[in-house]
C-alpha cells in the first residue's frame, strides 16, 4: 500500500543530517553557558574562545546547508508569494508562541521593562528586535537574533 506521506523529490536527507551535526556545539555551548551562570561546575574548553569559534563553524554550516536546501526546493519555480507564506508559516507560530509565553509571565504579570513603550512589541513580533537592540530599547526575549538572521537571509536568497 503506497503511503499517503510522499517525500518531495527535491529532498536530501543528508542535508537534515549534516545540519543537526552542525547545530551540536550551537547547542552545547549554550548549554553549557547557563549551566556555568547557574553555579554548575563546566569545563572551561567547553565555554572558552575555542569553543565559540565551533559554534561559528557550525552556524556557518547551518546556514549554507540551509540555502542549498532552499536552492534544491524552489529551483526553476520560484514564486515571491508562495515561498514569503512558507518561509512565515514555518517560523513565525512557534517562535510567537515562546515569545508570547515570555512576554506576559515578564512584561504583563511582573511589570518589567515598563520605561519601553508597548509599541515596540512589533519589532519583536517581525523577529528583528536583536538588530534593532542597539539602537532602541526592545523587548528581546528568545534570541530574536537567529529569527532576524534567517529572515535577512530568506529575502536575499532568491
Amino acid at each position: 500500500m503506497k503511503s499517503s506521506l510522499s517525500i518531495p523529490a527535491h529532498y536530501r536527507p543528508g542535508l537534515d543530517v549534516i545540519r543537526l551535526l552542525s547545530l551540536l556545539p550551537v547547542l552545547c555551548y549554550h548549554f553549557c553557558i547557563e549551566a556555568a551562570r547557574s553555579g554548575f561546575a563546566v569545563p572551561a574548553f567547553l565555554i572558552g574562545r575555542g569553543m565559540a569559534d565551533w559554534v561559528e563553524v557550525g552556524l556557518a554550516w547551518f546556514f549554507l546547508l540551509s540555502g542549498a536546501a532552499l536552492c534544491l526546493q524552489w529551483r526553476g519555480r520560484f514564486r515571491w508569494r508562495p515561498y514569503l507564506v512558507g518561509r512565515a508559516a514555518a517560523m513565525y507560530p512557534a517562535f510567537w508562541l515562546g515569545f508570547t509565553v515570555l512576554f506576559l509571565y515578564g512584561e504583563i504579570l511582573h511589570g518589567n521593562n515598563a520605561e519601553i513603550p508597548r509599541w515596540r512589541v512589533i519589532f519583536s513580533i517581525l523577529g528583528l528586535d536583536g538588530y534593532l537592540a542597539p539602537v532602541t530599547q526592545t523587548f528581546y526575549k528568545i534570541g530574536e537574533w537567529f529569527l532576524g538572521v534567517i529572515l535577512l537571509l530568506y529575502l536575499v536568497f532568491p
